[in-house]
This record gives C-alpha cells, structure tokens and sequence, in this order.
C-alpha cells in the first residue's frame, strides 16, 4: 500500500481551555481526493496551518512525505513552506509594496541565490496573468477590489510552483471571479502550473487532487 502525501497522527490543538482537536487523524494520498466538512470556526484553517507549521501541535505527528514536521528544524520548516504554498482568507498582502513585490516575496525569499530579478520578474508575470490580472505589477493592494487582492494572494502562491496548495476560502471571494466552474478553475491552475514549459520541479505529475475544507482546499500537484 502507498505511503499517504500527508498524514496527521493522533494529532490535539487547543487554544486554552477551546479544544479544537483531540485525536485528530487524517491521511492524504496520491490521487485521493477527500471533503471534510464543518461550520465556522471548528478549525478548518488551523489544520492547514499546522500542516506548514505556522501554529504548533500539543501533541501528536504530522508529516509530509514521511517527514516530521512538528519537530523539523526552522531551515527544513522552510523548504516545507517552499513545497506546500498557501492562499491566506484574506489574501495577506503586503499594503506597503506593490503587487509585483508581493507576488515575488516568497521567490526572493526561497530562490534569492538560484533566480535572476528578470527571472523572478518574468515567473511573477506568468503567475498574474494565470489568474487573469495580467500587467498589473505596479499597482497597490489599496488599489485593487477584494477579489482581485485575493487572486493576487493566489498568484504569489502559485508562483512557487508548489508541491502542494493550500486554499483557505478559496471561494468567498476573488478564486469565483477567475471562472464561474470551480472544478474548470481547479484543472486550468493545475493544467497551466505543469505544462508551463520552465518549470524546475519534477514532482508535477498529470494526475490532480483536490481537498475541500468547506470551502477551504488543498491540491497536491
């Protein structure tokens, strides 16, 4: 039997005395795709924050491609955080910089020493125009509506051309606006990030999986 993508183990997240999980299990594998439901405020994005560490366990394991995370060292945490992109609720723009310098913040963060400024530049113009904002480098979030700052938000994930991708209320807003068929986004975001001819990665594969959050996803490319 193949060893799941993603697995939490025996996993507890609490927030004083608000116990958000206790037991938690939970197992992604290639080619699965899964739904887990559940109202607001039940931890559906706490999950996929504790997926790229960004919130620590109480206790148990989680592990991608049977890497611990919970006790990897700050440096591996971010070559995770390289592997497994996320699409925040509200986009988490960085008012003070432009669109372009958002887009390109996690590429000069994870590939400063590897990609020339005119190839961050060109990945940057591939990722806005994927999501249908072509040319809009030089503007500020504050310029931009609701949804076009959280396509941004989706462009600067994307642009890491990420093992994983992580959508946290993909469709509130913003994602709905790029296709009115949200399985016909699903596979053109796939179909543009592995068949783009310069991509580095060879972990793409054809195959596309997807995991609702109600209304919170995550594809493993």
């Amino acid at each position: 039997m193949p060893e799941p993508v993603i697995r939490f183990a025996d996993v507890k997240k609490a927030f004083g005395p608000k116990v958000i999980y206790k037991h938690l299990d939970l197992e992604v594998f290639q080619g699965e795709t899964l739904t887990i439901m559940g109202g607001s405020g039940v931890g559906k994005s706490v999950l996929l924050k504790l997926l790229i560490r960004l919130l620590p366990t109480d206790a148990g394991s989680i592990t991608f491609h049977d890497e611990e995370i919970t006790t990897m060292s700050e440096r591996r945490v971010r070559d995770v955080r390289r592997r497994i992109a996320m699409l925040f609720q509200g986009a988490a723009l960085f008012d003070s910089i432009s669109v372009g310098e958002n887009v390109a913040y996690g590429l000069e963060e994870h590939y400063n020493h590897t990609m020339s400024p005119a190839a961050i530049a060109e990945r940057v113009d591939w990722a806005l125009s994927l999501v249908g904002l072509p040319g809009i480098e030089s503007m500020r979030p504050s310029d931009l509506s609701g949804g076009m700052k959280k396509r941004v938000g989706l462009a600067r994930a994307v642009a890491l051309k990420p093992e994983v991708l992580l959508y946290d209320e993909p469709i509130r807003i913003g994602v709905r606006e790029c296709c009115s068929d949200r399985d016909a986004h699903d596979r053109q975001i796939q179909q543009k990030i592995t068949s783009d001819p310069s991509q580095e990665r060879a972990q793409y594969s054809a195959s596309f999986r997807g995991v609702s959050f109600y209304g919170h996803k995550l594809f493993v490319c």
